[in-house]
């Protein structure tokens, strides 16, 4: 009970108590106890709901904006595959774009 009552009152994170994997870059991106990926609107997965990010390289996996995140074999966004998309040569080109070698991807 005790603990419902501090997340009504703002006193406990919604993320779970766990912090951003990179508070510089974004607010939506954490890992759980075993180091598993997901993203979380702005930390407030009570409001926006979790979304797992399963087939992540927890090694290699980090967030290039608040939007955007990648590993060495993927690029995701809000915590989707990006499908297509090189992360080797993958560059942010605004909150809802980036581009890789060959393409331009658009939200």
């Amino acid at each position: 009970m005790k603990h419902w009552a501090a997340l009504l009152f703002g006193i406990l994170p919604l993320a779970g108590g766990a912090a951003p994997l990179d508070a510089a870059v974004s607010k939506s991106y954490f890992a759980n106890w075993r180091g598993q990926p997901y993203y979380c609107p702005n930390g407030n997965c009570l409001a926006h709901g979790r979304r797992d990010i399963a087939q992540a390289d927890r090694a290699s996996f980090r967030p290039v904006s608040e939007m955007y995140a990648l590993d060495r074999h993927r690029v995701y966004y809000e915590g989707r595959e990006v499908h297509g998309a090189d992360p080797r040569t993958w560059t942010v080109q605004g909150r809802w774009h980036g581009r890789d070698h060959q393409h331009l991807y658009i939200r």
